[in-house]
């Protein structure tokens, strides 16, 4: 969850767009399709990957928020969260421990193949649709201000993330009464591990809500609005013909309804536990799957590591002057000296 949060937070910034600074010595970089990669050479699989997502991911994106496309981009792939501080730029620094960042002013993504010495949490795919809906939803609203728990609950609708601690949280909320309301979201977005699981669950499942099936267009129509200077609230009423608190109260009325289906006997021992099975069963799959490349990583990287610093050494050793050449007539050679890189004969 620490890295979820992350995300978000580092999905705000980059409001300005200076330059940006070329990536360290040793990346490689390569154009597909409009998208700048920028990657070392021992993950352009994965960097080839994330491009081979990109055209499919752009267009499911951009067509749900009512924009013709993204545009040009650039995508710096890191290998952890401290490498992702390394490509991300220097005036604005990601928070620690952050696996993925979006700078829309930028068109800049910057996302870690892992969580350093861990799993990413969510998968890679998701992950970069994470980042991508950033950069679509602040062109889709004109790069004017919405609320948080808005474009992290688009940044959620479009990357199809799934989190057992966060339905768990939806679930206890809705049955418990303690639903966090949107006006305490506005003011503050929770950073503790519960009080967050439960923010992106409500923000997500929100944003769903306001995406219903019986009216397809209602999101990209909301941000029309916006990008033509309605402020967020007043667009969000306009869109939906009634006020904010009466949105909030059909919203929570729904969770009620769908969770009290469940009988509460069997809600935990039987459906939750079954889902929980399901989601650790897959998690546990593609852990095992990472560890491979995270090893073959590790060995990659000391074996680089390794040859840089044996080139390091062998640069710093003193160059043995070459031989002196005998005289043309076969017998000794003349008298010379080595000075300042070069020889010179004495007569």
């Amino acid at each position: 969850m620490r890295a979820a949060l992350a995300i978000l937070l580092a999905s705000m910034m980059g409001l300005e767009s200076p330059a940006l600074a070329d990536p360290p010595a040793g990346f490689a970089e390569r154009t597909v399709d409009g998208v700048r990669l920028v990657y070392r050479p021992r993950h352009a699989s994965e960097a080839l990957q994330v491009a081979g997502m990109t055209k499919d991911l752009a267009r499911r994106i951009t067509a749900d928020l009512g924009i013709g496309g993204l545009g040009p981009i650039e995508v710096r792939i890191a290998q952890s969260p401290d490498d992702l501080r390394r490509l991300a730029p220097r005036d604005a620094p990601p928070p620690g421990g952050a696996i993925g960042v979006a700078y829309p002013a930028r068109r800049l993504v910057v996302i870690s193949l892992s969580a350093g010495a861990a799993t990413l949490p969510i998968s890679l795919e998701a992950l970069y649709a994470h980042e991508l809906s950033h950069l679509a939803l602040a062109d889709a609203v004109g790069h004017r201000p919405v609320p948080r728990w808005f474009a992290e609950g688009m940044a959620i609708r479009h990357s199809g993330e799934l989190s057992w601690e966060r339905l768990r949280a939806l679930w206890g909320a809705t049955i418990g009464g303690s639903l966090i309301p949107l006006a305490d979201l506005d003011r503050r977005f929770p950073t503790g591990e519960h009080s967050a699981s439960l923010a992106y669950a409500e923000a997500g499942d929100f944003v769903r809500f306001l995406g219903d099936d019986d009216r397809p267009a209602a999101l990209a129509e909301l941000c029309a609005r916006i990008r033509a200077g309605v402020p967020f609230y007043d667009a969000l009423e306009a869109n939906y013909a009634t006020s904010r608190w009466e949105l909030e109260r059909q919203f929570f009325a729904s969770l009620r309804k769908r969770f009290s289906v469940i009988p509460a006997i069997t809600g935990v021992g039987a459906v939750w536990s079954f889902v929980a099975l399901l989601l650790v069963l897959a998690w546990r799959r593609k852990k095992r799957q990472a560890r491979v490349v995270l090893a073959r990583w590790e060995v990659e990287e000391r074996t680089t590591d390794e040859r840089e610093a044996a080139a390091e050494a062998a640069a710093k050793e003193p160059t043995e002057a070459p031989s002196p050449t005998p005289g043309e007539d076969g017998g000794s050679a003349l008298a010379r000296v080595y000075h300042d890189g070069d020889y010179h004969t004495l007569h």
